[in-house]
Formats: structure tokens, sequence, C-alpha cells
């Protein structure tokens, strides 16, 4: 039976206290933390999870998004997530969501005149002294939250934990004031975005792969099956071809090239290191290393898409004979890519084939 159209008395689903809002999408990851409107196709903000703070203990700051985490004195990089996608630093956590949502997503909101300040009359706060009068704290409630106006939608690992479930909605119903919000499961959600109550979902993430299965928009918990054969696990194999491959490629992240020499492909580089005044912290180093990892990934590696399997010796033989792809790495090395960029990639769905490492994953 064919489903009938919504009747045009009926009120729209964006509608809500009978005025027209836009939801709010939050969707946080272990690599990266995504956020737009409901209706939309893309997300309007997207920031690494990870974050860098000032170990200094007299003046700690955090710093959120690409353009922040620099090489900088007594400076570190952390992730408020583990890789479970399970949220461990709540401090954090709120900062970075109420910064997506407030000053990403949302226009500049100009001070009204009668509370910048510029109207007052400087008499009026000063006692008999002229001294200050003391500020009183009876209307704190009644102050303006950030995300009062609009319902907010948010995304969670299908294994959450009913505790980080329950501080989710504490800091935004209670924090932010959230005048509705609803928590629901990535698999459920990706099987609604493609039009499906009842779906196997296979969601390959950062950290991990999971297989779930959904029926009538419910998420079936004994059906769940996660892997670690996911992109971190990916960015593993390309460091290990990196090793093995001839002549041997060293990760030299962008922020340690000075200047570089254009060379041949196969040639070794020729650049000039950029030295610093100060220790650099290592997890630093690790999250530049890997995002030199993860552009390698966007840029070279590919999935064979057939005739066959890619690991059958004619396909190999045959990729062998075809173009290959030329990527420079930062400090100005370079190299043809022709069956190893597919190699890589296979292993993802026949991890028995994987370079190292396979015998913990069966």
């Amino acid at each position: 039976m064919s489903q009938q159209p919504l009747s045009s008395a009926a009120q729209p689903t964006d509608v809500y206290g009978g005025d027209e809002v836009s939801a709010l999408v939050l969707d946080p990851g272990y690599c990266h933390t995504r956020a737009g409107f409901a209706g939309e196709d893309v997300p309007k903000s997207i920031l690494p999870s990870y974050h860098g703070r000032t170990t200094n203990k007299e003046v700690q700051k955090d710093f959120f998004g690409d353009e922040y985490l620099i090489a900088r004195p007594d400076f570190e990089v952390r992730n408020y997530m583990n890789k479970d996608s399970v949220v461990e630093d709540w401090d954090t956590a709120t900062k970075m969501w109420e910064y997506m949502l407030t000053n990403q997503l949302q226009p500049f909101k100009q001070t009204p005149p009668s509370k910048n300040g510029l109207n007052d009359d400087p008499k009026e706060g000063e006692g008999e002294n002229g001294e200050a009068a003391d500020v009183a704290m009876e209307d704190v409630e009644e102050q303006e939250k950030s995300l009062q106006e609009n319902p907010l939608l948010m995304s969670e690992a299908p294994w959450n934990t009913p505790k980080a479930r329950e501080k989710a909605i504490e800091v935004i119903m209670e924090n932010w004031g959230c005048p509705a919000f609803w928590m629901s499961r990535t698999p459920v959600l990706s099987a609604f975005a493609a039009g499906k109550a009842s779906a196997l979902v296979i969601d390959v993430g950062g950290a991990n792969t999971s297989v779930t299965a959904i029926h009538d928009g419910m998420c079936l918990k004994r059906s769940i099956q996660r892997s670690p054969v996911a992109g971190l696990w990916l960015s593993d194999q390309v460091r290990h071809l990196f090793g093995t491959s001839e002549p041997k490629i060293e990760v030299v992240p962008t922020y340690m090239v000075e200047s570089k020499t254009p060379v041949d492909a196969g040639a070794p580089p020729q650049f000039k290191s950029r030295t610093f005044p100060f220790s650099i912290d290592k997890s630093f180093v690790e999250y530049e290393n890997g995002r030199v990892i993860t552009e390698f990934k966007e840029s070279v590696v590919e999935t064979w898409r057939g005739p066959g399997k890619f690991l059958a010796p004619q396909n190999e033989e045959y990729v062998r004979t075809q173009p290959g792809r030329i990527y420079e790495f930062p400090n100005g090395g370079n190299q043809m890519w022709r069956e190893q960029r597919y190699r890589v990639s296979e292993r993802m769905c026949f991890c028995f084939f994987a370079m190292y490492g396979y015998r913990a994953l069966e």
C-alpha cells in the first residue's frame, strides 16, 4: 500500500512551539567532531577531536582546530575521547561542542545597547565613598544560555555507556538549556539517512569498524560486532609500507621543513630542517605525522574496483603496467605508487593478508 501524503493541516516537523526553528546536529567521533543543521546534506563545521593544551600550570588554555595546533612551548595534543568513541574528558568535550555550536554555526550576536555598558551613568554604580557597588547575583538563573533556542540531535556509538549518556543529557539540558534534545545511535541515523527503517549497517570509522542490525529504527544490541580494522589500522599499514619500501621513506611533517629543493621521483629528499628553541612534546609529533599519513591515504590509497580480487596474480601484473600516482611528501621527496596503493586498502577486507599483526585480529 502506497504511503499517503501528509495533510496540509499537519504541522511541519521543523516547527517547535509554534515557531519555525532549525534543529542542530552534533556528531562526535574519535578522529573528528561534526556539527551542522538538520535537513542539510553536509555539516557546517568539522573539527579534529584532538585538541591542544598548554602544560604550564600557571596558564592552562585549550586550542580547537587545525589552525591552532602548531608547535608551541609547553604544548601537548590530547583527545577527549577514547578509542571506543566514549567521552573521557567531559570538561574539554563541553568546551569544544559549545564552541562549534555557538561560534561556528550561529552568527555573532551583538550585545543590546541596554547591556553593553556604554549608556550607563558611571555615578550610578558607586557607593557613598566612590567605591564600586557589589554586583547582585540573584538573577544568575535568568541569564541567557547559549543554546536555549535550538533543539539538538546528538549521535552516539552503539556501545556508549549509560553513565556517559546521562552526563551528556546533564550538560545539554541543564548547562546549555536546550529546549529539546535527542540522542540516537550512529547506525540508526545512517539507516534513516538512506531511507531505511531496517538495515544492516557497516560503519568504518577512525578507530573501529562496526556491523549493526537495525530493525524498525531500533538497534539490536546483541547484533553489534566491531573490529579495530579501521582508519587508524590502515594508517599503521601505511607506516609499515613506508618502512619496507625502497628507498625507505621517513615521515617528516610540514612544521619540520624550513626549505626544500625539487628532486626526481625516487631520489633522496633535499631539505633543511627547522629548529625550535624549545622542546616539542611527543604527542604533537605523533599528531603531525598522522596528518601526513592521512593526506597520503586520501591522495594515493584506493580500493580495487575489479574485475575479481586484486590479490589475484594477473591483476597485480596488470596494475604494474598502468600509470601510477605520484605523491610528494612535505620534505620534497616523491615516489610513484602503483600496486602498493591497492594492496594497503585490500587488506582491510582480507586482514589475514596484513603485513603484520593479523594474528591478534583473528
